[in-house]
């Protein structure tokens, strides 16, 4: 579904679930207002993009995420990095194998936490 879709289906729950996550930008200091930009740099922006998805509790879950299709196509990496979910299976098969002890984490905005270089 796009944007307009999700709101439409998942009523007033899509804006708490909408807000949360943009909440998340302000909290980890990830975006600065800015009206100095040339034209050429706001034509260059990565757009926002937002999708929700309901969960199997009923709750309504926003997810937003840089849209990285105007980045340059000759970039070193342009993907996150995270596991893939072949590599965790087959490392969680071994941990149960050696009879490992084994702890999860979730790090609430892990990459809107990082530090990365401010825009020049």
């Amino acid at each position: 579904m796009n944007y307009r879709a999700d709101l439409k289906a998942f009523g007033s729950k899509s804006t708490k679930a909408i807000k949360k996550e943009m909440k998340q930008l302000h909290q980890y200091n990830c975006v600065t207002p800015r009206s100095d930009f040339s034209w050429k740099q706001k034509r260059g922006a990565l757009e926002y993009l937002m999708k929700l998805k309901q969960k199997k509790d009923g709750s309504i879950k926003g997810r937003g995420c840089a849209d990285g299709s105007k980045q340059h196509p000759l970039a070193d990496d342009t993907s996150s990095p995270t596991v893939s979910t072949k590599a965790l299976f087959i490392s969680s098969v071994i941990d149960a194998h050696e009879g490992r002890d084994v702890a999860t984490v979730d790090i609430p905005g892990a990459f809107l936490q990082a530090n990365l270089k401010k825009f020049t």
